[in-house]
């Protein structure tokens, strides 16, 4: 699924993460996190966790000069924010690959399921065939005349 602010096609979503470099047995080793919560109500059919995302003012506060308590404060501010705002969408499954970068990533597809009848359609009551179509079925004549002669 895509994910995106609503209204605004090219707006980022701005996600608190942590960024470090160190030095590892190895060489220097880079590392990086998204931090996460339970997700909100209206994003839980898609996934049990969301990253935190920032607001206008949390972002400020988590990239800017402000101090680490207060960045911290801001984060935790937003993290009880709800996903008001967002738009989702299906996209192809060729998206379940980093690699899959082409223009059409973020585009609408229609999931098979929404394409296919229901199961319940599938299983539901059906019309009753006419005499005709019954006589027109394989071996369909035979049995008429047998059910017409057991009369």
């Amino acid at each position: 699924y895509y994910v995106g602010r609503e209204g605004e096609a090219e707006a980022p979503l701005w996600a608190a993460g942590l960024w470090d470099s160190w030095e590892g047995t190895e060489g220097a080793v880079e590392s990086f996190t998204i931090m996460t919560r339970d997700a909100a109500p209206d994003l839980a059919w898609l996934h049990d966790r969301q990253p935190v995302l920032l607001d206008a003012e949390g972002l400020a506060a988590w990239v800017g000069e402000a101090a680490e308590a207060d960045a911290l404060a801001e984060m935790r501010r937003c993290a009880r924010l709800g996903a008001g705002g967002l738009r989702c969408h299906p996209v192809s499954k060729k998206m379940s690959k980093a690699s899959y970068q082409e223009e059409d990533a973020c585009a609408r597809v229609t999931l098979a399921s929404r394409q296919q009848r229901s199961v319940a359609a599938f299983f539901g009551a059906k019309a009753a065939p006419s005499p005709a179509a019954k006589e027109e079925a394989p071996g369909g004549k035979e049995l008429a005349a047998a059910a017409a002669a057991a009369a």
